[in-house]
């Protein structure tokens, strides 16, 4: 192992189990190599029934040979007992649990999910000043839909997000664990969980979003930016420097939506790169398993149809919309996957 001792120390947390041995992999190859400078220390989470033992040492023995360290944190099914079923699986409430999970002498952590990889230096990220903040995030396109979504809008109104408050993407977040810990914040959770369960559409994004408004910092988009928005959408949220650097210079990529860049039919831009941290692994010959020929046509047309949805102006889009009939708008949509 590499002496880290000078090193500046950056606390990672990830969520994961044996369904995502690959893009968990490919997520700690690319941290490691835009991080090389930093002492990472990886925490996962996992649930016991949905993870192999022989999965956790190899992310174990594979973070230890990269020079970082490697901590497990194992969650049963009865400590989630409790947490009413959603629509996901239980699993999905595992980010919840970080402050009461963690050693006490860890105060602050990135969280990150699976579906992600790390293009760049983290540690001016980490370093971002929260401490009158539980955490830091970066801004949901859906706050820009609301106004003209009545579902939507609904939805964040029952969330108690009103303007100006921002709906935030939970699946990057820095945590100030030290303030969770110290206003009782999964117990806040579990309330609301529990009390709400109604109101919960998006899994623990909503809960997170409903306990923790108005003391969230906003992070610019080169942290999490949805590349599938229109562009008149994404410049009322943030500036052409901003949008640019999300584009052409991101730090961390979300691969945001149900198609993933380790499905054949990914339509991602960034679909490449991911590929391209995953052939510096051990699962470097991994292949789509849900290629078939049958599914040829259909990733040309998603392809194409993502391509026009993310790049014409949401505006234009409804102009169009008042003059296509209803089956072609139904037809298009479902091409583009919406």
């Amino acid at each position: 192992m590499k002496d880290m001792s000078h090193q500046p120390v950056i606390e990672i947390a990830i969520a994961s189990d044996s369904n995502y041995l690959v893009p968990t992999t490919v997520l700690l190859k690319s941290l490691f190599e835009n991080n090389s400078h930093a002492a990472l220390s990886v925490n996962l989470l996992y649930l016991l029934s949905r993870t192999a033992e022989k999965d956790l040492r190899f992310w174990e023995t594979y973070t230890v040979d990269h020079g970082h360290q490697f901590r497990k944190i194992p969650v049963s099914d009865e400590q989630l007992a409790a947490y009413p079923e959603l629509r996901h699986s239980k699993s999905t409430y595992l980010r919840l649990l970080l402050p009461d999970l963690l050693p006490p002498s860890i105060s602050k952590i990135l969280y990150l999910d699976a579906d992600i990889i790390v293009s760049g230096d983290l540690l001016d990220l980490y370093q971002t000043a929260i401490s009158g903040y539980y955490a830091a995030a970066v801004k949901d396109t859906i706050n820009i839909y609301a106004p003209d979504n009545p579902m939507i809008q609904l939805h964040l109104n029952n969330l108690g997000i009103h303007p100006p408050l921002s709906y935030f993407g939970a699946g990057v977040m820095l945590m100030n664990i030290a303030k969770m810990r110290e206003d009782h914040i999964v117990a806040g959770y579990f309330s609301f969980a529990l009390a709400h369960p109604e109101l919960i559409r998006w899994s623990d994004q909503d809960i997170v979003n409903a306990v923790l408004k108005g003391r969230v910092y906003d992070l610019p988009p080169v942290y999490n930016f949805n590349y599938q928005v229109e562009p008149d959408i994404v410049r009322q949220l943030w500036t052409r420097e901003e949008i640019y650097a999300a584009r052409h210079h991101p730090v961390i990529i979300h691969y945001i939506g149900s198609v993933k860049p380790w499905h054949y039919c990914s339509f991602h831009p960034k679909t490449r790169l991911w590929r391209r941290y995953l052939k510096l692994t051990p699962f470097k010959d991994f292949r789509p398993q849900d290629k078939s020929p049958g599914k040829l046509w259909q990733k040309i047309w998603w392809l194409i149809g993502r391509k026009i949805d993310r790049n014409i102006p949401l505006s234009v889009k409804k102009k169009w919309g008042t003059l296509l009939p209803s089956p072609v708008k139904k037809a298009f949509k479902k091409t583009i996957g919406k």
